[in-house]
């Protein structure tokens, strides 16, 4: 059951205060699309091939799944071009039927070969003709490498999987063998990688076959190979060796599960990896551009929704540290329309000391500002314990949801994600903002989630390292928490243990239909805000911003990472 606890908004004084206040992972052709898993009309399980665990899979299904992403990486590389003249984003759009041959694969691996890669250092195009009518928009594009002309973490685990899957393909090949690289019959196409560059590619082959062998039930071989790839890597190294080290431990922990060993940890909190410790969270969102640049459009898709309410009543489900409501009250403050009351209303199942903490920030901050203002915090033991009476809403009160990265935490089991939003419609929201991960860590089949997870981690591997730094201890932290944890419930958790389940945008527009949910255009304001924000950060030229119908896609070099949307609902 669940309690409120409330902060009175009282109107004070104002003291003085400082003034420094991708469809890129497509699913595997082995699972259906994401568009058909709703055509049954009877109450069945909405996410129904997403969280029912199969059984033994095949060794082949490791190589056919870095095939398909493999081609889809390098055909963005082409985007990244500019003399490329085709207008088919493969961010937003992809080949409905790839071609998995090994000659269309090693074609696609000369087109984008490394050396290739370093001519487009020096690109960073954008275009800001936004059209709500186009589906398929680019607003800030970034080069694939960084200004040393290393190539990123992503693209040095696509010529790992090159690799891999040249030595699968093999008759009686082997792809963990140590001399692949002088073996390898494209090694003109990597003569322009460094030693060390080098070593990491081979790190990450080691890693990849290793998952090949768990995925086998070859727990002896797959164990061997963990033991090398520990060795060669760290959680102090560089993001490729930092980025093994955390996988490594997760197929340790898939073996151990698998085989029935006593598990060395126990399962991950889920609210110690959604709350981090308020210095390297502030650290976090200071240095790395996604969380502002999600934040700020996600607000001004807020403010916009709201623009004539003069009552207005915020639902969050994971405010955090409350750092993006003072942008929201300063938003407020500066329309034309006064506010007569602003209340937010925290739903949480986290620490009450911490939300309370938050509550009382706000309660000040909105004081010095002079605005009026009140905090309700739900305290919850389950999400889907709330209730439409525990949020108190007045009649006159215009409300608008917000929800960040919570609802893929509810998706197993279905039940518990059906009853929240039936609470969330019983409100009669004006608009339901969501910010969710945008990649499918969701499959059913093992070696899938592992080659989605790896990737998509990858990437904010190499943000971290660029944006915060190797000698940052919240950079290890961050990585550890979110990532090293992250790792292990997606690649070794099952059933409902496995309580990270991110799916991409086009699995939530179907789910949402459910609901009577229209998504709504994000204004002008909302995709100059992002990209405005973006700019604000030393690492900007490498962020990505761009729209996939009407969603704000938020990447690192061409990888998409978070996805922003307005939702508005229908009750005729």
């Amino acid at each position: 059951m669940g309690d409120a606890f409330n902060y009175g908004g009282i109107r004070t004084q104002p003291e003085i205060i400082s003034s420094d206040p991708f469809s890129l992972f497509e699913g595997w052709a082995s699972e259906p699309d994401p568009m058909d898993l709703f055509s049954d009309s009877s109450d069945q399980d909405p996410f129904p091939t997403y969280y029912h665990d199969d059984g033994a899979v095949s060794h082949q299904l490791l190589p056919q799944a870095i095939t398909e992403l493999d081609g889809i990486l390098i055909q963005r590389q082409v985007l990244l071009d500019p003399s490329n003249t085709n207008n088919n984003n493969p961010i937003t759009h992809h080949n409905p039927n790839p071609d998995h041959s090994s000659a269309a694969l090693f074609d696609l691996l000369r087109s984008g070969a490394p050396n290739s890669h370093r001519k487009r250092s020096s690109m960073n195009s954008r275009s800001n003709n936004y059209n709500p009518s186009n589906n398929n928009i680019i607003i800030q594009s970034a080069p694939a490498e960084d200004s040393s002309g290393k190539l990123s973490t992503e693209e040095l685990l696509r010529i790992a999987g090159a690799r891999f899957i040249q030595s699968s393909s093999k008759p009686g090949g082997d792809s963990n063998n140590n001399n692949a690289v002088s073996s390898n019959p494209f090694d003109l196409s990597f003569s322009g990688l460094s030693d060390e560059e080098l070593k990491n590619v081979e790190l990450a082959e080691f890693l990849l076959t290793a998952a090949e062998k768990v995925g086998d039930q070859q727990y002896e071989r797959a164990s061997t190979l963990l033991t090398e790839c520990e060795l060669q890597s760290s959680p102090d190294g560089d993001p490729v060796q930092r980025l093994v080290h955390y996988f490594c431990a997760a197929l340790r922990e898939k073996i151990e599960r698998d085989t029935g060993k006593p598990q060395s940890r126990g399962p991950a909190k889920m609210e110690e990896i959604m709350m981090p410790p308020r210095e390297c969270f502030l650290e976090f969102y200071d240095k790395v551009p996604f969380p502002q640049v999600s934040e700020f459009a996600a607000m001004q898709a807020v403010v916009d929704s709201v623009a004539t309410s003069r009552r207005i009543h915020i639902v969050d489900f994971n405010i955090k540290n409350g750092e993006q409501w003072t942008i929201f009250m300063q938003a407020l403050l500066s329309r034309e329309v006064p506010v007569d009351c602003l209340r937010i209303s925290a739903v949480a199942i986290m620490t009450r000391e911490v939300m309370e903490e938050t509550g009382k920030r706000l309660v000040n901050f909105a004081a010095a500002m002079s605005l009026p203002f009140s905090f309700h915090l739900v305290m919850l033991d389950d999400f889907a314990d709330l209730k439409e009476d525990m949020l108190k809403l007045d009649t006159d009160e215009t409300v608008a949801v917000l929800s960040e990265y919570l609802l893929t935490t509810l998706i197993a089991p279905a039940e518990k994600l059906d009853s929240v939003m039936r609470t969330i419609t019983s409100l009669n929201p004006c608009v339901m903002v969501v910010t969710e991960v945008e990649s499918n860590h969701n499959s059913p089949v093992f070696v899938n989630r592992f080659i989605e997870s790896l990737f998509y981690s990858s990437a904010y591997f190499d943000c971290l390292e660029t944006c915060m730094g190797r000698d940052s201890p919240h950079r290890k932290f961050v990585e550890l928490t979110f990532f090293g944890e992250g790792a292990r419930i997606i690649v070794a958790a099952e059933g409902e243990e496995r309580a990270i389940r991110n799916v991409k945008m086009d699995v939530w527009r179907a789910y949402f239909r459910r609901f009577g949910m229209e998504e709504a255009d994000l204004s002008l304001s909302c995709l100059y805000q992002a990209e405005l924000v973006a700019k604000k950060f030393a690492c900007w030229r490498y962020c990505t911003i761009g729209v996939d119908g009407k969603s704000l896609i938020v990447g690192w070099k061409g990888t998409p990472i978070h996805s922003v949307t307005a939702w508005k609902f229908n009750y005729e």
